[in-house]
């Protein structure tokens, strides 16, 4: 089985400026919810979640072409339905320049596509939130040098963070974060 390209707890810790900074969604509270149902095989969506008692937020994370993915998308969306009773949003974040098939025309099935490569890094670093901080290093660093970026990322996480524990736990999800765009 491939590695999960950012950690499911990384992303729960982050999806809500995931939500907010690169969708555009407002979430007021959210509630996470096992995502993994038995089947002939094992499937795991990245991440499913109640958003304001209103709707299930489905994200799945991608680095790389998968022609397959609106089979696995309307896989996910059928199992989070058979679960629930409320409609439900998804979203492929695209990581890198990929160009995959958003829906499935014969089921009249589609799901949004944003590419990570196209929303600009200020949106993160002007921001007061370390989760969405450390989402900038994903973004498009128009003509900022990758080290550049990086470090104010990490003097601004300084700041807002008021431990070094905290601290910690953002630079380690940076890292982890960076290697997506062979940051090191």
């Amino acid at each position: 089985m491939k590695k999960d390209i950012i950690s499911k707890e990384i992303l729960k810790e982050i999806v809500i400026d995931i939500a907010k900074y690169i969708l555009n969604i407002e979430i007021k509270s959210i509630e996470f919810i096992e995502s993994e149902k038995l089947r002939v095989e094992s499937t795991r969506a990245d991440i499913v979640a109640i958003a304001n008692d209103e709707y299930i937020l489905h994200l799945e994370i991608q680095n790389n072409n998968d022609y397959s993915m609106p089979y696995r998308m309307l896989r996910y969306f059928l199992d989070i339905k058979e679960l629930f009773d409320l409609p439900v949003k998804q979203y492929l974040v695209n990581l890198s320049n990929v160009n995959m098939k958003c829906s499935l025309k014969e089921f009249n099935y589609s799901y949004e596509v944003v590419n990570m490569k196209n929303i600009d890094c200020d949106n993160f670093l002007n921001s007061n939130s370390p989760d969405a901080l450390v989402l900038a290093v994903l973004c498009d660093f128009k003509n900022y040098e990758a080290s550049i970026v990086v470090e104010k990322i990490l003097r601004k996480l300084k700041k807002l963070t008021k431990s070094d524990k905290t601290y910690r736990k953002y630079f380690i999800m940076l890292e982890e974060i960076s290697t997506l765009r062979n940051l090191k």
